[in-house]
């Protein structure tokens, strides 16, 4: 076939009804929107499996691309966790959790008497390691996009040509393929997983990201810092309590996590740690002791949906320059300099998943009201990692440069 649109069509309008397994990513959301204009409403269906694998951010996307293209869409508890084979982790994994899916979805087709049960998968996956495509062939599933020929980037392709949102999305595979093989799937881990990757988005981190948990814990972000001195990080940790006392759905950095990110590195193996540390002092050459002026509070992106409440640094020539010297370092390093316009801020607490703007009440009124001024001096620059705990997460100071 010929991976066009009209090779998908055509294909679509050969069956009497179908229902797609469908997930949100931007192969199932084609398919389920070609389904839906070539059979209508009343002879399609996406379905979608829902368990602690499945990220909470990924069936928001799923439900949004579903109402802008009146796709009609159920959700079904599957119990992949509930079978020891797939909490194994072992290679073949997809092939057990796949298999609970089409038990859940199979059935209900048949009782709503749609024709054809189908999925995803394209013609790249075929000649990809894919158990879970067995699970499906298996169950007598089919994958229209395949038969159809449509590889990964003609999927990506049509996807734009009928407006999808998501047509250059990043893959989103659930959240067990984070899990390292042969480590043990459980709610507890897949929660890390998908607080960790949601946290890392809202540091700004964009693209394919994958937080890989290796067991006793993930190794999560790397990031360039600078560290306030005690006495400030206190005073601002206090000045802050009326915000902590409103019970907002926030996840608050204590008062020994608070610093300024210059740079996100992401995951650094230790076999890199003499090339980062290198870097760093380059960047710290030159450079003096930083005057950063705390003043005035905010959120990102705004207040309806605030991902991060935060509070501002007043301009400061000296922290843009080392800013950009630390860009310019770690570039050539394989850590690409940012798209967006450096702002300078003081991360206080992080939005948690699920938020709706209502549970954000009293917030930009509660920060309006606070008083805090100071000037912090930071003479280090610092390599930061960060741990996730079920608390929160864990700063311990790598590598530092002083400022001369």
């Amino acid at each position: 076939m010929s991976g066009s649109l009209a090779a998908l069509r055509d294909l679509a309008r050969g069956v009497s009804s179908a229902l797609v397994g469908y997930s949100g990513g931007v192969d199932s959301a084609l398919l389920a929107v070609v389904l839906r204009q070539e059979l209508g409403r009343e002879r399609m269906l996406a379905a979608v499996g829902r368990s602690p694998s499945y990220p909470a951010a990924q069936w928001a996307t799923a439900r949004a691309v579903a109402e802008r293209f009146d796709v009609p869409l159920i959700e079904l508890d599957t119990h992949e966790l509930d079978d020891p084979s797939y909490l194994a982790n072992p290679t073949d994994r997809c092939f057990f959790c796949k298999t609970e899916l089409w038990r859940r979805l199979i059935p209900e087709a048949r009782a709503r008497r749609l024709a054809v049960v189908c999925d995803g998968t394209n013609a790249d996956d075929l000649g990809e390691h894919r158990p879970g495509y067995a699970a499906g062939v298996a169950a007598g599933v089919r994958s229209p996009l395949a038969e159809a020929g449509f590889t990964k980037a003609a999927v990506r392709a049509a996807a734009r040509e009928l407006g999808l949102p998501i047509w250059d999305a990043p893959a989103a595979p659930c959240l067990s393929s984070r899990v390292a093989y042969g480590i043990a799937i459980t709610p507890g881990r897949l929660a890390q997983v998908e607080q960790g990757e949601a946290y890392l988005r809202q540091l700004g981190v964009t693209g394919d990201l994958r937080l890989r948990h290796h067991g006793e814990r993930a190794r999560i972000e790397v990031e360039l810092a600078l560290n306030l001195p005690p006495p400030v990080r206190e005073a601002l940790w206090a000045a802050t309590t009326p915000l902590r006392d409103l019970e907002l759905p926030v996840n608050w950095v204590s008062g020994e996590g608070i610093h300024v990110t210059l740079k996100f590195l992401g995951e650094v193996g230790d076999d890199r740690a003499p090339e980062v540390a290198a870097a760093l002092g380059r960047a710290a050459a030159g450079a003096r002791p930083l005057p950063l002026a705390l003043e005035g509070f905010g959120v990102f992106p705004d207040f309806r949906r605030p991902r991060v409440v935060w509070a501002g640094i007043a301009p400061e020539p000296g922290l843009e320059m080392l800013q950009h010297r630390v860009e310019q370092e770690f570039a050539p390093l394989g850590f690409p300099a940012e798209a967006r316009p450096f702002r300078p801020h003081v991360t206080l607490g992080r939005a948690r998943r699920e938020t709706r703007p209502r549970d954000f009440a009293g917030l930009e009124a509660a920060l309006a009201r606070l008083e805090f001024a100071q000037t912090a001096v930071v003479s280090a620059l610092d390599l930061v990692q960060s741990t996730l705990r079920s608390g929160g997460a864990v700063y311990n100071v790598k590598h530092s440069e002083r400022l001369p």
